[in-house]
């Protein structure tokens, strides 16, 4: 599950990107890209509940999802700050970076050891 939620997180920031740089031509797409990051947060969210159920726990020095962190991190608080702050087109290049952090993200977890040395030190208390 946690992969398919990754997926889908990705997926609603690539459309995103695309909807935002063809929103010059369509205007009236530019109003789906808040829309589709914050349906892929929820989908990177409910992500990053899978994976920290795993067991083993994944150690908590996990470049992979440090990354996916910042992904989910950058994009919530572009739509945290539209409450505040209107900043126009800024919305494509948001989704793009974090388009950039969950997919290296992604394909980093997909390649993660199963088995993890280290149980105690770094890794999360749950299990």
């Amino acid at each position: 599950m946690m992969f398919a939620a990754h997926g889908l997180a990705v997926f609603c920031y690539l459309v995103g990107a695309a909807a935002g740089s063809a929103s010059r031509r369509l205007p009236g797409l530019a109003a789906a890209v808040p829309w589709l990051l914050g349906v892929g947060i929820l989908a990177q969210g409910f992500a990053f509940f899978e994976f920290h159920k795993q067991v083993p726990p994944i150690p908590l020095e996990s470049f992979s999802a440090s990354l996916s962190l910042i992904g989910a991190l950058f994009a919530a608080s572009y739509l945290l700050s539209l409450g505040v702050i209107r900043i126009r087109g800024i919305g494509p290049w948001v989704a793009t970076a974090a388009l950039f952090f969950t997919l290296v993200a992604d394909l980093g977890l997909r390649f993660l050891p199963t088995q993890v040395g280290r149980t105690s030190a770094g890794a999360w208390p749950h299990a």
